[in-house]
């Protein structure tokens, strides 16, 4: 245990008023006497081999292997000393939780790490002590079925996929089961299928409901590029009675002649919620790319998704989620981290917006094309179209009609802003409100002083995460996803 210095000098002053003749001593000898004894208390106290306090902190493993997919068993520290408060560092893989009060790991992995080392760090006071483990996450193996074998592709009896090939079967047996329910059992990889053949064509186009029940397919491969709709689904249609929902991807890497997306090549008035796809790639070698959807047609909605990774097309008609969408569709809670390039219509969320109604929604990274290029949306148009609460953090590479949330728009845009600070735009019109990167990112409640001027008055915290002051605003769904 440390010896306090303030503690001792209290002790000896104290001592030295006792009238003790014995003890009686010049001014100088008594001052040089009490030098001497904090230098030996600080000896003490900095020697290594005497320990600080009885604060310790260790983990039953010093290392663990999780499936992707499948929630854990809790994780929980051995302590002694009563710490206040633990951290980790670096950040759990995604899907794996840190509770900063009890240093307690549980979760659900959703992302593939080999031996990961993580530092556990126990606090009380000014005192520290730490322990370090490491993390493995692999995706588990598939059920040996080839074909759909479990189910009646009812509502409440779905067809079950759990192997990479059932879910390639898809594409000629939802042709035979027209309007029926799919439910992925496991996260799946897809690496051993060398070119996935889309699900659902123009000819055929999948209709009925896809749950993916929250797990995730890893190293999806689509490259045809001499075919149009591709995707996971390539064509879909029925309406909102179509739903894809409730699935994660990752590393899907997707390339065709047009209406080309990570998800679905083209939608037809359907219902997708629910969906990332992170560190994707999505490419046309002609027209209408989307990080999720090539196109988009009739009255769809797109709820609660994202996308994070690259998206190409050659000639027009490119976003960070969707690449060209007309009918009164509806794309609300929905965020992009992108590279998105092309010709014209080029957009961070989306490339052409055409009586489309964006809500609540964001896009970062960077857009460049030649013409109708915008941050958040290439080019809205007719009255019925509209971008509310949401925002634009993106670099807008120069094109002939630009803007640094979209470039141009029929009706006035609400309460929605770009970055002018890293979009190389300066619109202050119909278009957007310009905000510099601190007054977007300081914020941690709406209409935060700190900005110095009103922004985000009319966003609802119940749907927005304003962080901590540093970072950008996100979406409340992203954090359990």
């Amino acid at each position: 245990m440390k010896i306090s210095r303030i503690a001792l000098i209290f002790f000896i002053l104290g001592f030295t008023q006792c009238n003790i003749p014995s003890l009686n001593k010049s001014e100088l000898q008594g001052l040089t006497e009490i030098q001497t004894l904090l230098r030996l208390i600080d000896s003490l106290n900095n020697d290594s081999n005497i320990p600080n306090s009885n604060l310790a902190i260790s983990y039953a493993e010093s290392s663990y292997s999780f499936l992707t997919g499948e929630e854990i068993s809790e994780i929980v520290p051995e302590t002694q000393g009563s710490p206040t408060e633990f951290s980790i560092s670096p950040q759990l893989v995604s899907g794996l939780n840190f509770d900063s009060a009890t240093g307690a790991i549980s979760g659900t992995p959703n992302k593939v790490i080999t031996n990961q080392i993580y530092t556990i760090t126990a606090s009380k006071l000014s005192e520290t002590q730490s322990a370090t483990i490491s993390i493995t996450t692999r995706i588990p193996s598939a059920c040996s079925d080839t074909t759909i074998v479990l189910g009646s592709g009812t509502s409440i009896d779905p067809f079950q996929i759990c192997s990479p090939d059932q879910l390639q079967s898809l594409t000629a047996h939802h042709i035979a089961n027209p309007n029926s329910f799919y439910e992925l059992q496991q996260d799946l990889d897809l690496s051993s299928i060398a070119n996935f053949d889309p699900i659902g064509t123009s000819v055929n186009p999948f209709n009925g409901v896809f749950n993916g029940n929250y797990h995730t397919i890893f190293n999806l491969k689509i490259d045809y590029p001499a075919i149009s709709s591709v995707g996971l689904f390539g064509e879909t249609s029925g309406g909102l009675t179509t739903i894809i929902q409730n699935l994660r991807l990752r590393n899907a890497w997707v390339r065709g002649l047009s209406r080309v997306g990570n998800l679905i090549g083209n939608s037809a008035a359907n219902q997708v919620e629910n969906i990332i796809s992170y560190d994707g790639y999505s490419r046309s070698e002609s027209d209408a790319a989307g990080g999720l959807i090539g196109r988009n047609s009739g009255v769809a909605v797109i709820y609660n998704s994202g996308f994070t990774g690259t998206v190409e097309v050659v000639t027009n008609y490119a976003g960070g989620i969707l690449g060209y969408a007309f009918g009164s569709d509806q794309m609300k809670k929905c965020f992009a981290n992108a590279t998105v390039s092309g010709g014209d219509y080029i957009g961070g969320l989306i490339g052409r917006q055409v009586s489309i109604f964006i809500e609540d929604s964001y896009a970062q990274g960077s857009v460049t094309g030649a013409t109708y290029v915008g941050g958040l949306s290439g080019r809205s148009s007719f009255g019925a179209a509209s971008i509310t609460n949401s925002y634009s953090a993106v670099v807008v590479s120069p094109g002939v009609i630009q803007g640094g949330l979209v470039s141009e728009i029929s009706a006035a845009v609400n309460n929605s802003y770009y970055d002018s600070d890293i979009t190389t735009q300066a619109d202050n019109d119909t278009r957007g409100q310009p905000r510099t990167t601190n007054q977007l990112k300081c914020p941690t409640e709406p209409n935060d002083s700190c900005a110095g001027i009103v922004i985000f008055d009319t966003w609802d915290p119940t749907i927005w995460n304003f962080g901590d002051g540093t970072t950008y605003p996100s979406l409340q769904w992203e954090k359990d996803f």
